[in-house]
């Protein structure tokens, strides 16, 4: 399984969670504040963190797990520069994150090997509606592509909100993942075999 989480650095240096201990105490374990509240390290690991607990519970939502409110549960651990691991009760993810000056972009898997697909993209209109058709429209672009201009692709969320794939009505076994935060959009999709 797979999720994906952007988050827009510019939009997130601004933000009043950010400026406040409460937002930090509330969201992290004392292990995650003490990696986010060393001196040398830039308020990209916060939203790293951030974004390693919500491209995780994405996917840990797919696998049928519970959705809850409370990202104390998620627990992050940093391994190196761009990978993780993430751990919610007894799964473990993965992570993957790409670091630039102007996002964070983190992909979450269940499984040690997979291959994925993913795009990250600068969006100008900040409306949610906008956005989230902008990046409905880049994966589904991108599958039609890759599915040698398969027609017919459309893509609609399920109860938890969980995007699936169809093909003219009839669900494809396409695991993916949109996010998209201030000016940038992301997708990410397990390559099928």
């Amino acid at each position: 399984m797979i999720g994906n989480d952007i988050v827009d650095l510019q939009v997130s240096k601004f933000s009043s969670k950010v400026r406040r201990l409460r937002f930090i105490n509330k969201a992290f374990s004392e292990k995650e504040k003490e990696a986010i509240l060393k001196p040398a390290n830039t308020i990209s690991v916060l939203w790293r963190i951030w974004s390693m607990k919500e491209s995780a519970y994405k996917a840990y939502c797919r696998l049928g797990g519970e959705t809850f409110h409370d990202p104390k549960r998620i627990e992050c651990t940093l391994t190196n520069s761009n990978s993780g691991t993430v751990r919610i009760g007894d799964r473990c993810f993965k992570t993957q994150t790409r670091l630039s000056d102007d996002y964070v972009h983190t992909i979450a898997f269940s499984k040690d090997i997979i291959e994925v697909v993913s795009e990250c993209f600068r969006i100008d209109n900040t409306s949610y509606t906008a956005q989230h058709k902008a990046c409905k429209e880049a994966l589904l672009n991108e599958l039609t592509e890759e599915m040698n201009g398969k027609p017919g692709l459309d893509l609609v969320k399920n109860e938890v909100g969980m995007p699936h794939v169809l093909a003219n009505g009839n669900r494809l076994g396409v695991t993916c993942s949109i996010s998209h935060h201030g000016r940038y959009g992301a997708y990410a999709y397990m390559k099928r075999s």
